[in-house]
């Protein structure tokens, strides 16, 4: 991602284990409507390719993992659980 910095945004359930430790799992595939940028801000935002782009950069900032406790989130990865059921994930690549 050369041309900005990446941020993508979604919304996921926390869930809980049986230890009471609490965990969020990751999107699988991230789509443009999750990312905050705007057409003119990269090169390839109208291409086929973007969605791809976005998943791996997302996949990089997670550590490759799918799932993460709440308590031990990788850097540039924060989360609001004041919203409401929903979560806010936030990804900054």
């Amino acid at each position: 991602m050369a041309d900005k910095q990446v941020v993508i945004r979604y919304k996921t359930k926390v869930r809980e284990m049986v230890g009471g430790r609490k965990y969020i799992d990751y999107k699988k595939s991230v789509t443009r409507k999750d990312c905050l940028l705007k057409p003119h801000e990269h090169a390839y935002y109208n291409s086929d390719m973007f969605p791809s782009i976005l998943t791996k950069a997302a996949l990089k900032a997670q550590g490759s993992r799918t799932w993460s406790y709440i308590d031990e989130l990788p850097a540039g990865i924060t989360i609001d659980t004041t919203t409401g059921f929903l979560a806010v994930v936030t990804i900054t690549c």
